[in-house]
């Protein structure tokens, strides 16, 4: 059940939902970081390509060996995972399951489910088979984005009992 501004009318000043497909408004005050005008991711990418498109944005140690990408190439990965969410045909504001270490291609997951109009799902590294499940299920994910194949194996235990799952 959201929380309400005013209870006596449910259907005004909602301020928080559990629904991903539930628009709610926007609220500001006169001064300070909430008068600020809000904008969208899309908004704040386009942004920084404009000012740093060709400026390292993210940096990984790969074999001992460091790789860094520019924003533009950040952004072109983002752009090529989120086609693939639509090309998979996953339901738009649906979830997409991501667990992976703290390294680029997690973020480019995570911004190319939101790309897709999708609810980016993170899970604890240490979740098992059953964690994993779980964390499936009550967010609805669709899809199941893993680093490895050990990760993947924890998924692929109870892959047969999770319907949405494609």
């Amino acid at each position: 059940m959201p929380a309400l501004l005013d209870p006596k009318n449910p259907a005004k000043n909602m301020i928080w939902t559990t629904d991903p497909r539930v628009e709610l408004p926007i609220l500001m005050t006169k001064e300070g970081p909430g008068s600020y005008a809000p904008i969208t991711v899309m908004q704040l990418w386009e942004k920084t390509l404009a000012e740093y498109g060709d400026r390292g944005a993210v940096n990984d140690k790969i074999n001992g060996k460091w790789r860094t990408y520019t924003y533009k190439q950040y952004y072109d990965l983002v752009v090529k995972f989120a086609l693939g969410l639509v090309r998979l045909g996953i339901s738009e504001r649906s979830a997409v399951s991501i667990l992976g270490y703290n390294c680029s291609e997690w973020f480019i997951d995570f911004n190319g489910a939101i790309f897709a109009n999708c609810v980016a799902v993170g899970h604890y590294l240490t979740n098992g088979h059953e964690a994993v499940k779980y964390v499936i299920e009550h967010s609805d994910s669709e899809i199941f984005v893993a680093e490895n194949q050990e990760m993947l194996d924890r998924v692929l235990t109870v892959w047969g009992t999770i319907p949405k799952l494609k």
